[in-house]
């Protein structure tokens, strides 16, 4: 994609775009809504999820502090979650993505039986979004990408 060959992950993490919606209300959109309305769900899933890195406080190695290199994965995880936040459905789908294809970044800490701060906060994000979203639902698990 030209994000990946133009290296422009930190405009998707720190730049806002202005949007007006049908009421004629400029608001601000994060750029990775932005990117997930403007391509669709499935490519912008297999985006993030390919470009998606450990939290900024996340290491291989607490003594040393050595922290885990993925190639290709510009975008924390903690930095996108933020960004989604606004859009509680939205959020809830990036944190199922995370959770099913990445796992080894979300739930799966090989040297640390604690995850870091920033994943357990994430945890619990997920979980009450999970149980919101279970109920409106009528049941806990939504394979509809439409409804996000």
């Amino acid at each position: 994609s030209l994000i990946e060959i133009h290296q422009l992950y930190p405009i998707l993490l720190t730049r806002n775009y202005n949007f007006v919606d049908s009421a004629s209300d400029v608001q601000i959109e994060p750029p990775i809504a932005s990117l997930i309305r403007l391509v669709g769900l499935n490519k912008a899933g297999n985006f993030l999820m390919e470009s998606i890195s450990p939290p900024e406080d996340t290491y291989i190695d607490d003594q040393n502090k050595e922290k885990v290199i993925y190639v290709g994965a510009n975008l924390p995880l903690d930095l996108v979650a933020r960004q989604l936040k606004p859009r509680p459905k939205l959020l809830y789908w990036f944190l199922y993505q995370v959770f099913t294809r990445k796992p080894e970044i979300y739930v799966k800490f090989p040297t640390t039986a604690v995850p870091p701060k920033s994943i357990t906060d994430l945890h619990r994000i997920q979980f009450s979004l999970f149980v919101e979203f279970a109920e409106e639902n009528g049941s806990g698990r939504n394979t509809d990408a439409a409804s996000f």
